[in-house]
């Protein structure tokens, strides 16, 4: 986990400028805080601006969605409400993760809430 949010009684760490993870490997990554705007991704791991309203917005998307799909999606949104840092903080999409955790069938799913969420020029 990459901690750029700023917390009480603790150090903050420097924006991530001008970072190449191109040839890195993610599983399970995460970026708290940060903006990626000059912070090259690996291919398939998408960045999604301002990710705190997407979460809230995807949140409200499958809050009473009963599938199975839905309830791990909404699950993984309230933990993220809960850890989120500034505004204008970027979420890393790793479509990677979510087959992982539970199949092609959730990271469809995955995947189409959050594009739903997220306006098309910051795609």
């Amino acid at each position: 986990m990459f901690d750029g949010r700023t917390l009480r009684g603790e150090a903050t760490a420097d924006p991530l400028r001008d970072v190449d993870f191109a040839q890195a490997t993610f599983a399970n990554v995460e970026f708290r805080g940060y903006r990626l705007d000059r912070v090259r991704l690996p291919e398939g791991v998408r960045a999604i601006p301002h990710w705190p309203e997407v979460a809230r917005h995807a949140l409200e998307l499958v809050a009473r969605d009963r599938s199975t799909e839905g309830r791990m999606l909404a699950g993984e949104f309230r933990n993220w409400m809960n850890m989120i840092g500034q505004g204008d903080a970027t979420g890393v999409f790793n479509r990677a993760d979510y087959v992982t955790a539970g199949g092609e069938k959730l990271a469809q799913f995955a995947e189409s809430v959050l594009w739903r969420t997220v306006e098309p020029e910051r795609r």
